[in-house]
């Protein structure tokens, strides 16, 4: 240690305030992570729902059968939607929806 502090003219308190400072650094990075990585955790009960529409979505499509869907459009007020589900289209025109 005395090598190193005398070879950078470096005395201890420096030094010392230099590992704290990166260490510093470290727990804000490792917090950060840690944030991000619940955040994307809670995130796959959606995805896993998601995933399941879709299987039922291209399942519906293969038999030619007609979707209905129930959504909230806000806390009380709900709609049924007839969902169209078309061939080789683009994204913006594979969901037709009727409303009733």
């Amino acid at each position: 240690m005395e090598e190193f502090l005398a070879a950078d003219t470096m005395t201890i308190e420096s030094a010392l305030g230099a590992f704290n400072e990166l260490y510093s650094k470290y727990k804000y990075m490792e917090s950060s992570f840690e944030k991000s990585k619940n955040v994307y955790k809670s995130k796959i009960p959606e995805i896993e729902q998601t995933l399941e529409l879709i299987k039922i979505m291209v399942s519906k499509r293969e038999q030619n059968e007609e979707m209905i869907s129930n959504y909230s459009l806000c806390d009380t007020i709900y709609a049924t939607a007839k969902v169209f589900l078309a061939l080789n289209t683009n994204f913006l025109q594979r969901l037709l929806i009727q409303y009733n």
